[in-house]
């Protein structure tokens, strides 16, 4: 009997658009093991003081089948000796701030997708979301399009589950829903493995028109912005005391950060596709891409365990915090027809 064929998993739409202040530059030209020219590295990209995002790059010149690779020939235009990074203009005026150098720094837009990165740890399961680049240009403003540092999302995925996000409250010492919405999604990626990926909802009419619109098992096509904050709490005020010298007069912060995705809308006339329905992104397909998953998993473990410094991967999959609630779009009974409707690439 002839061996079944497995259907062939299509990568869905899973794009990433960023708009900022050029922050870091650590983009190089190499040679590859087998000769062949490559541009790799990362592009830090700040929206503002607080908020960046980490691009990670590798692209070969030419691809397998010979024809030139269109992410190579855009890096080539934002390499370091050709781009002005906030970090790079500090080092030559350590006395400004992030405001001037911002205004000094190259303006770049850059295209990636989200990819999870899992491992096990104690027999538990652990990922963290990193930003594939896959395009990047320096950004020249125009009356049709301003120069508006953002960081939005463009994705479709198979709904794996939808729950009320909680948090804990230490004055209370209980678990508190926050009002929140976090949607799970399964995305596929272009080696046939599954993405899983947490989004959350903004609470009021954005959460209720989810809960009351999408299942678990639909495809859907989600808009959004991505959160990467660092934020800073007062733990201690300054005593004011000039006399003081051992550091006791200076005020005392705690540092958090807040990464997540954010579901603001949907991409025009996108509609939920239920199972079973054409277009939907199929069991077969699910259960095939987290096989798949499994085993990346397998192999990403063993080489953080053989080669990786544990301390540090444990460290950047640590749990994050929570982000304020933004308004909700209004104007409509439909929350998703608002201005996040727009976002295209």
């Amino acid at each position: 009997m002839a061996e079944e064929t497995k259907k062939t998993i299509v990568r869905r739409k899973n794009y990433v658009g960023i708009t900022g202040y050029l922050k870091e530059n650590t983009l190089e030209c190499v040679k590859t093991k087998d000769g062949k020219d490559a541009i790799r590295g990362n592009l830090i990209v700040a929206i503002n003081e607080s908020e960046a995002y980490k691009v990670q790059f590798f692209a070969n010149r030419l691809f397998k089948s010979g024809k030139e690779n269109p992410t190579y020939k855009d890096l080539l235009d934002v390499l370091p000796n050709k781009t002005m990074s906030i970090a790079a203009y500090l080092s030559g005026n350590s006395a400004a701030n992030f405001q001037t150098a911002a205004q000094c720094s190259s303006k770049v837009y850059v295209r990636a997708h989200m990819e999870e990165y899992a491992t096990k740890l104690d027999n538990k399961e652990r990922s963290i979301v990193t930003l594939r680049g896959d395009g990047a240009k320096l950004k020249t403003a125009t009356d049709a399009r301003p120069f508006v540092p953002e960081a939005m999302f463009a994705a479709e995925m198979y709904i794996e589950s939808m729950s009320e996000e909680t948090k804990y409250d230490k004055e209370t010492e209980n678990v508190e829903p926050t009002g929140r919405l976090v949607v799970t999604g399964l995305m596929p990626d272009y080696k046939g493995t599954m993405n899983r990926i947490s989004f959350v909802v903004p609470s009021g009419k954005l959460a209720d028109f989810v809960q009351n619109n999408y299942e678990i098992h639909d495809t859907a096509n989600f808009t959004g912005k991505l959160v990467d904050l660092e934020q800073k709490e007062v733990t201690a005020e300054s005593n004011d005391d000039p006399f003081s010298w051992n550091g006791d007069n200076e005020s005392q912060f705690k540092t958090t950060f807040v990464r997540e995705r954010q579901i603001l809308g949907r991409e025009p006339g996108k509609l939920p596709i239920h199972e079973g329905e054409e277009g939907c992104i199929t069991q077969e397909e699910v259960k095939q891409g987290l096989v798949l998953r499994d085993q990346r998993i397998a192999e990403n473990t063993t080489r953080r365990n053989t080669g990786g410094d544990n301390r540090r991967a444990s460290a950047r999959m640590a749990a994050n915090g929570f982000a304020a609630t933004p308004a909700p779009v209004v104007g409509s009974d439909d929350p998703f027809g608002g201005e996040f409707n727009d976002f295209n690439f």
